[in-house]
């Protein structure tokens, strides 16, 4: 609706989002640090978050054989999300 960065060009009311439906409890846990301010998580239950820690040159490689393991778990295509910063992954 608006461009990504500065200010709509109308007033708007701010709202803060303290209640997460969307991740389950175990993703809103993990990401919870990156909030300022406290959240109720009323998601579901699920499998645990998995930090794989590397260096920066080495994120896709290493998001790739994450993925990887996943799938050969047995685990569907359409279950599996990789969260990743700046650019999406190819």
């Amino acid at each position: 609706m608006f461009n990504r960065f500065g200010s709509p060009p109308v007033p708007l009311v701010p709202l803060i989002l303290d209640h997460n439906l969307r991740n389950t409890r175990q993703i809103a846990n993990a990401f919870q640090p990156l909030v300022d301010h406290p959240m109720r998580f009323l998601g579901g239950e699920g499998p645990a978050v998995r930090f794989i820690a590397c260096a920066r040159d080495d994120a896709m490689a290493a998001g790739d054989d994450e993925v990887e393991k996943l799938l050969e778990e047995g685990w569907r295509p359409e279950d599996v999300a990789l969260l990743t910063t700046g650019t999406r992954p190819p």
